[in-house]
């Protein structure tokens, strides 16, 4: 069962997900080099880094290797790390810097955390192209039961 809620509203693409993890920790999966590229992207894919520097101003470029073996160049710029409750970052490609912005707010919910991911677009037309053409909602659906998994792993070798 999926326990990933995701909305859609205007150009707005909303992701949320309650992890039985500690605030902390779900930060430091989404800001430590070495944990990032282990659980990013949907089930099936991988990601090679090319270069990654979690800071404002700092930049992440990987390359993101489907099943079907295509390639797909990404670049996240973070504009904003507040430890360990928000994150904002563009996400594009080498070609542009900023297809859409995305915030990651963290919220402790005793020794859970909620986690809401908005995706904004520049337009409700490029939304919902993403949507299609990309299968943004699965493949967010996806990503987070990765990170689900990866935190699991990370509290159990404690």
């Amino acid at each position: 069962m999926n326990q990933t809620a995701v909305t859609v509203e205007g150009r707005n693409l909303i992701i949320s997900r309650t992890f039985q993890a500690p605030r902390e920790l779900v930060f430091q999966a989404w800001t430590d080099p070495h944990h990032l590229p282990q659980w990013w992207g949907p089930q099936g894919f991988t990601v090679t880094v090319q270069e990654i520097d979690v800071r404002p101003g700092g930049v992440w470029r990987y390359v993101m290797h489907g099943p079907d073996g295509t390639d797909y160049d990404n670049l996240i710029t973070f504009l904003e790390i507040q430890a360990p409750q928000r994150i904002v970052y563009k996400h594009g490609d080498f070609e542009n810097d900023e297809h859409f912005r995305v915030t990651v707010t963290l919220e402790e919910q005793g020794q859970s955390t909620l986690l809401t991911m908005t995706m904004q677009f520049p337009t409700v037309e490029a939304l919902n192209q993403t949507i299609q053409d990309v299968g943004a909602i699965e493949g967010a659906q996806s990503t987070m039961n990765r990170l689900a998994e990866h935190l699991l792993s990370l509290q159990s070798a404690k």
